[in-house]
């Protein structure tokens, strides 16, 4: 009986791993691009409510920015009546600014054709917005933008970059007095930005926020392309550091992530390369000490007008990634891709993902639905020549390669089902608890709770809802590993 079980859960194991995502329906949210997106627990319920910001139809006036609350299943609701002012190919930074406990945000971008926005807004506790520091912040589209402590005192500055109104770039940074009041800092550090992508990590080892900013120094044909990193001095002092490895490019993005587990960041950058353009997505390795080397030979396919996020998708402890834009200088072809790592900085293109091709687009990890796995929304402009956003919830089965994980085998005993009732069989290494859950096609949960195992084998049965006939999922999470297998009820 064993064996026939563990031939069973290989099996379906396998089936399960080519639909690690499914879209969910019926989503909320409209179709943009020129877009920005940013997870926010806008009332402190902990569960992951969401901004997205960006152009919804064709006419090129409509602009829309939108506040989606989340009933913490990964079910969202529109709010109306938000002061969001809409923008297209803007920027959304989340912090806490005001040392209050809940989560502000800042909005920038294009509004109409010639004019532009940069507006903070803060938080009352319970999701509700005013806006605060009118006029401090430069106006700007085409932007990046980004919270963070550049002086150590514990508070959230804010760093933005992009073009003005009159077509100038610019790149400042904004100090905070630890209530939320920014004023600019001396703005002559920073090559101003056009088309700018913008990352703040520690490169150094010095244990202070230093900056890599991408970007052109003026609109002109031709621009001056640059990549500068600016080392901080501990106290938000930045000077620019001589001799990069990295080539001059813009419409692109940056993310800094530890992908060889040497606790240094690492960084992946996208975007456009002149003379000849060549669309890039290269990876280099950090020594800890802030100096770079290429890594040669990487899957990642070149994009501009792209989008990057990391995050663990497979359980394993590493960070994998997901990239998309537009893929090819001379036509207009769009992609996104995802890449799996093996825990060293190699990896692996996931074949037969679900996910939409996109350029102008943001995308990002987070976990919407409270089952301790990533999901990923994905905004853009496709090949068809449309805006969408789509959510897509990971159905994932995550392995470990250590003994801690609660579940060895896993199996359903009566499948198709034909009573009110799910046979299953877990074999488990110790006694814990584990959350099961079952989930329709649409990855929406139907019905949830607890059950303790004990060590060995374990046969129980789980009363299922009153549901129609059809496909189904069966979850079981134990904390660390997830299985994840499809019924069907007659």
């Amino acid at each position: 009986m064993k064996t026939t079980l563990l031939i069973l859960f290989s099996l379906i194991s396998y089936a399960c791993l080519s639909q690690e995502f499914i879209e969910q329906q019926n989503s909320p949210f409209d179709g943009v691009r020129g877009s920005a997106i940013a997870f926010i627990d806008v009332e402190g319920d902990n569960d992951q409510d969401l901004i997205v910001a960006g152009w919804i139809n064709e006419d090129g006036f409509t602009k829309e920015t939108s506040l989606f609350v989340n009933d913490g299943k990964g079910n969202y609701t529109k709010v109306f009546g938000t002061p969001f002012q809409g923008v297209q190919f803007g920027s959304i930074a989340i912090a806490d600014v005001d040392g209050d406990g809940d989560q502000d945000v800042h909005i920038a971008g294009k509004t109409n054709p010639t004019a532009a926005s940069a507006r903070l807004f803060i938080n009352d506790g319970n999701g509700n917005f005013s806006e605060t520091n009118v006029d401090v912040f430069d106006k700007v589209k085409g932007c990046a933008s980004t919270f963070v402590d550049v002086d150590g005192d514990g508070d959230q500055d804010f760093f933005l970059a992009g073009i003005r109104e009159d077509f100038f770039g610019i790149a400042k940074l904004y100090i905070n007095d630890g209530n939320g009041n920014f004023s600019v800092q001396d703005d002559s550090t920073f090559y101003g930005a056009v088309d700018p992508a913008v990352s703040f990590a520690d490169i150094d080892g010095d244990n202070d926020q230093d900056l890599l900013l991408n970007g052109s120094h003026s609109p002109g044909s031709p621009p001056f392309i640059f990549s500068h990193i600016y080392l901080n001095d501990g106290v938000g002092n930045f000077s620019l550091m001589e001799n990069t490895a990295f080539p001059p490019s813009l419409g692109g993005s940056i993310s800094f992530l530890d992908i060889d587990n040497d606790n240094d960041k690492d960084v992946l950058i996208t975007g456009s390369k002149q003379n000849p353009v060549e669309y890039i997505a290269d990876l280099y390795r950090n020594d800890g000490a802030g100096n770079f080397t290429l890594i040669e030979n990487t899957p990642f396919e070149g994009v501009s007008l792209s989008s990057v996020d990391f995050a663990d998708i497979d359980g394993d402890n590493d960070q994998d990634l997901i990239i998309s834009g537009k893929n090819n200088p001379s036509a207009i072809t769009r992609s996104t891709r995802l890449y799996t790592n093996d825990g060293n900085g190699n990896f692996d293109i996931v074949f037969n993902t679900p996910f939409e091709d996109v350029s102008f687009s943001a995308l990002g990890f987070n976990d919407v639905d409270g089952d301790s796995d990533q999901d990923v929304l994905i905004t853009g402009w496709t090949n068809e020549g449309v805006g969408i956003a789509k959510l897509y919830l990971n159905q994932s089965i995550l392995s470990s390669t250590t003994q801690e994980n609660a579940i060895d085998k896993f199996a359903i005993l009566n499948n198709p089902i034909t009573e009110k009732q799910l046979h299953l069989v877990l074999d488990s290494y110790k006694n814990h608890p584990v959350k099961i859950s079952i989930l329709d096609m649409y990855g929406r949960t139907l019905q949830q709770g607890v059950m303790q195992l004990i060590t060995g084998v374990n046969n129980f049965s789980i009363l299922i809802p009153n549901i129609p006939a059809g496909s189904y999922f069966i979850r079981v999470y134990d904390g660390k590993t997830i299985g994840v297998k499809k019924f069907l009820v007659q």
